[in-house]
């Protein structure tokens, strides 16, 4: 093949093909995703490396090609270069929320409410909390969470104070509470009935 441009095998060039491929060859694994949806490439770039390079320019290192509007097609206006974590909240499957007025995925929301461990996320995916409660509720310290008292433990995943204990090498589980001091109450009784069994 003749290519004019020189720029056959570059970064640019891949991208510009796969674009294509996605949205025209049902053979490839992602067309049910584009080409299967209707998404389709514009007509100044569907033949022309040259335009779609123009309008699009060099992609900077670590970024790759994206639609703006995750349902419209490729075209100079609805596409730009983002980083692969950006174009992973512009999924049409994440969940969108609204946070201090902006509209944003889950995981921006941890990062934007600076929750360490995807805090927000495994509360509404994993709790099955509601966004507003999920958001809303102030993140725990764990080190403000830690019991003097043996065998009463903080358990983050249900926000409760869990009792527990041991007797012949078998584990009790003595029940969840909402503040330490029922946690250790629990745990108190049940050792003053074991020292009475005993």
């Amino acid at each position: 093949m003749n290519f004019k441009h020189g720029k056959a095998g570059t970064k640019e060039y891949i991208i510009w093909s796969s674009m294509k491929a996605r949205c025209y060859n049902s053979n490839t694994e992602s067309y049910k995703r584009y080409g299967g949806r209707g998404i389709t490439v514009c007509r100044e770039w569907i033949n022309s490396f040259t335009s779609f390079y123009t309008d699009m320019g060099r992609c900077p290192s670590g970024l790759t090609l994206e639609r703006k509007d995750n349902f419209g097609n490729y075209t100079p206006d609805n596409c730009e270069w983002v980083s692969k974590r950006d174009q992973a909240n512009n999924r049409r499957t994440n969940s969108v929320l609204s946070v201090e007025g902006k509209r944003v995925t889950l995981a921006q929301a941890d990062r934007l409410l600076k929750s360490k461990g995807r805090v927000v996320s495994q509360r509404v995916n994993k709790l099955g909390w509601s966004v507003d409660r999920a958001i809303n509720t102030p993140v725990k310290e764990k080190a403000k969470y830690k019991s003097e008292v043996r065998g009463v433990t903080w358990q983050r995943s249900t926000g409760r104070w869990i009792a527990r204990g041991v007797y012949g090498k078998v584990g009790y589980f003595l029940g969840g509470f909402r503040t330490e001091k029922e946690a250790v109450k629990a745990r108190t009784n049940w050792e003053k009935e074991v020292i009475d069994i005993s």
